[in-house]
C-alpha cells in the first residue's frame, strides 16, 4: 500500500470512491455529502493545490482524502466545547474514502498515520477533522485513532458537524 499526493489522471477513480461514499450515506439514511458536493470540481481543486491524497493498492486508487497544513474557517466557532490546542497550527483532514471492496481493513487508518508523520516532521502537534452527527462509523474511526470530540462547528452552508482533533505527542519524547 502507498499514499501519495493525487494526480491528475486519479480524479476518476476518486471521483468513484466519493460516488460510493454518497451512495451509501443515502442507503443508511445519512445525510452527508447529498448535496453533490463533494464532487468533480472540487477534488479536481484539492488535486490542482496538491492537497489531495490517494490510497493505493499497486496502481489502484483504493482511497482518497484531503490533507493540508491551513486555517479552516469553519473551525474558527466551536459551540458546546472548545478545541484542545488554541491558536496553533494545526493539519486539516477532509472528504477520507476507502473503496467499498477494501472497507472494514482499518486502511484508512493509514491516512491518519502518513498526516502523523507529516505532522511531526513539521513540528505540527494537531490533526482536526468534522463528521456528521449520523455517520457513526466515521466517528468510530476517530475515536480509534485518538481523536476527541471537541464541540459543534458549522460549514459554509449552516449544515452542523462535530469537530474532532488529535493532538500529537512530540517525536523526541
Amino acid at each position: 500500500m502507498e499514499i501519495r499526493k493525487a494526480k491528475h489522471n486519479d480524479i476518476t477513480e476518486a471521483l468513484h470512491l466519493v460516488q460510493d461514499a454518497q451512495a451509501y450515506f443515502k442507503a443508511h439514511h445519512i445525510n452527508q455529502w447529498q448535496d453533490g458536493y463533494p464532487n468533480y470540481d472540487s477534488l479536481m481543486n484539492d488535486i490542482e493545490k496538491g492537497k489531495g491524497y490517494v490510497l493505493c493498492d499497486h496502481d489502484q486508487v483504493i482511497g482518497y482524502c484531503y490533507g493540508a497544513f491551513e486555517h479552516e474557517p469553519n473551525y474558527d466557532s466551536i459551540e458546546n466545547g472548545q478545541w484542545i490546542t488554541h491558536n496553533q497550527p494545526y493539519y486539516v483532514v477532509h472528504r477520507v474514502v476507502v473503496s467499498n471492496e477494501y472497507k472494514g481493513k482499518g486502511l484508512a487508518g493509514l491516512f491518519i498515520d502518513h498526516f502523523i508523520d507529516v505532522c511531526q516532521h513539521e513540528h505540527i502537534h494537531s490533526i482536526r477533522m468534522d463528521t456528521h452527527d449520523d455517520n457513526k462509523s466515521m466517528q468510530r474511526f476517530l475515536s480509534k485513532h485518538g481523536f476527541k470530540p471537541c464541540g459543534r462547528i458549522y460549514l459554509d452552508n449552516g449544515d452542523p458537524r462535530i469537530g474532532y482533533e488529535l493532538v500529537l505527542e512530540d517525536e523526541e519524547k
